[in-house]
């Protein structure tokens, strides 16, 4: 593994459990038996440190989303594969790094929210369109359904609501998403959904 990568799986690991703010660049270095002139070397500052995590991770759901867009299956399985993949990974993030990227980097946050609305939309969307033509869908506008998926996940991301809730980030997001997903799917989706889900095991805490 090269320098580069040793980095940011060794750094993100901590960054997501334990947030960035009070963790110094010689921690880092500590961390990783790394001189900070090394890490300098791939990364200008902590800041850049961040953005390239949040990169990674943009990158990490793109190539993801398209291969479970390209499989030769029910739309609903797509469905419920899309919201696994995205509920498994944010369930690795804590609720100090959300914290810290919304109050201390509000910018990277904002930038990075923006690329993950953008291609959310763009592949839920796909989706959505495929199960209105399969009649798993109800007939209710696109652009509602997918303001409310995405105004669900901004709300539960919020940190104010993570730490006035008993419930953890992933439970938050399971009891969220399946009761919204429940209400937009027809009769004929809902029996389809139900069962992909208990073969998935999704929604299990």
């Amino acid at each position: 593994m090269i320098e580069k990568e040793i980095i940011l799986k060794y750094t993100g690991e901590r960054f997501y459990r334990d947030g960035f703010n009070k963790i110094s660049m010689d921690e880092i270095a500590s961390l990783l038996h790394m001189s900070k002139k090394t890490i300098y070397k791939h990364f200008q500052s902590k800041d850049k440190l961040i953005e390239a995590l949040l990169d990674r991770n943009c990158e990490y759901h793109l190539e993801n989303e398209i291969k479970i867009l390209n499989q030769k299956t029910n739309v609903i399985k797509k469905l419920v594969q899309m919201i696994q993949f995205h509920l498994d990974d944010l369930s690795k993030w804590s609720e100090k790094w959300l914290s810290d990227l919304q109050i201390h980097r509000p910018e990277l946050w904002n930038k990075y929210s923006q690329f993950k609305n953008d291609k959310y939309y763009t592949h839920f969307k796909k989706i959505f369109i495929e199960g209105r033509k399969e009649e798993y869908l109800k007939e209710i506008p696109l652009d509602l359904i997918l303001n409310g998926v995405e105004s669900i996940v901004k709300s539960v991301l919020h940190t104010d609501f993570l730490i006035n809730s008993k419930l953890s980030l992933r439970q938050a997001l399971n009891y969220s998403i399946d009761i919204f997903i429940s209400g937009i799917l027809t009769t004929k989706g809902l029996k389809i959904y139900n069962k992909e889900k208990k073969i998935l095991k999704l929604y299990k805490f």
